[in-house]
């Protein structure tokens, strides 16, 4: 039996376990088929997951179950992926949340906007809107959307954490994640946003109040824009690379506490960039249909998913000496995934497929890049 067939048939054997009774045999085989064809053959053309997919069909067939899948209406993410990210949460048993908002380039003029949780340097993705864009920054009713639906995810009163790039700094958002008891946030925001520190003075921009060059600081208890968002807190932290200040808008109550939570936001681009050069060549893919695209991730994300809880299980087994050098650390979870994988099949071992994630406190991985 061919690697590729031994992939699918692990694949769907456990996406049955989850899915099965809920949604079509057909689809369960469709995704397997392309989690199969998006790992082999690390590409996002039709043609290529086909063609790595071990499936059984003929080629054409093969290619044509794919396009079936991404035109369907009846795909969700509610039906096809939300059962496996309730797998991760329930596995994960999380004290806080981290969360990161981006958005990125997909197929061809397509924008994806995603929330994803942070797992040691990766992001697990847990929703995500796709929608027609070159570039540019994505509604404030979009991102409130993804929000709402990430809040119905999580346990009612965890503690969450939600960074992001100006992108996310409009009043609307801000004020949507004040309003949440137990919910915080650290935004970059532009320096020219104004704020006041109440509502009988005049507003300044936080170029004017910066810090002088190479020092940082942090205001509480300010008014935010003309909407007088508030009270927030702004920090002004002095960025060595760029000699300048990058501004922050956060509920965060030290300087210390706005970096920690800020370094976070940064993650989510590893995110991407495994769906796309290191990965699944997402942004090569020629979908142009924002709603195919949307239902063509879900295969992307849960392959992606999979890749990580390979990187974790070859290093809680003790086998990460058979893969890869241990004295340099340059390995993603979801490299070493990859990296597992191939021995796995070189070996001729049982092909372990779950999404039982374990918590990150209970397992030591760095990585340098």
């Amino acid at each position: 039996m061919s690697d590729a067939r031994r992939i699918n048939r692990a694949i769907a054997g456990y996406l049955k376990q989850v899915l099965g009774g809920s949604v079509r045999d057909s689809h369960i085989h469709a995704l397997a088929l392309m989690m199969t064809g998006l790992i082999l053959g690390k590409s996002s053309h039709f043609e290529k997951i086909a063609a790595k997919s071990g499936a059984r069909a003929k080629y054409p067939s093969r290619v044509k179950q794919i396009h079936r899948f991404v035109k369907n209406k009846h795909i969700t993410y509610e039906s096809h992926f939300l059962p496996f990210i309730e797998i991760v949460l329930t596995s994960l048993r999380l004290p806080e949340y981290r969360l990161s908002i981006d958005s990125s380039k997909v197929g061809r003029n397509c924008l994806i906007l995603t929330i994803g949780l942070v797992y040691k340097k990766r992001v697990i993705p847990l929703v995500w809107m796709v929608y027609k864009g070159k570039k540019g920054h994505s509604s404030a009713e979009k991102q409130l959307a993804l929000l709402e639906q990430v809040r119905k995810l999580l346990p009612e009163g965890a503690t969450v954490i939600v960074t992001g790039d100006a992108e996310f700094d409009g009043t609307e958002v801000i004020g949507w994640i004040t309003a949440q008891p137990t919910w915080h946030y650290a935004c970059r925001t532009a320096k020219n946003s104004r704020v006041r520190p109440h509502k009988d003075v005049d507003w300044q921009t936080l170029e004017d109040m910066a810090p002088p060059a190479g020092e940082s600081l942090q205001i509480n208890a300010l008014y935010f824009t003309r909407q007088d968002v508030g009270p927030v807190n702004i920090a002004f932290i002095w960025n060595e690379k760029e000699q300048e200040h990058i501004y922050l808008v956060t509920s965060a109550r030290s300087l210390e506490e706005t970096r920690r939570w800020y370094r976070r936001r940064f993650k989510i681009e590893t995110l991407f960039t495994d769906a796309k050069s290191r990965g699944f060549g997402l942004d090569k893919s020629g979908i142009r249909h924002a709603a195919r695209m949307e239902r063509f991730v879900i295969a992307v994300f849960l392959a992606y998913i999979w890749m990580l809880y390979l990187g974790v299980l070859v290093i809680q087994t003790g086998k990460l000496n058979l893969i890869v050098r241990t004295d340099r650390f340059m390995h993603s979870l979801f490299q070493l995934g990859r990296f597992y994988l191939d021995r796995v099949l070189e070996e001729g071992w049982k092909i372990p497929v779950s999404f039982q994630l374990p918590p990150p406190s209970s397992f030591v991985h760095f990585v340098l890049v």
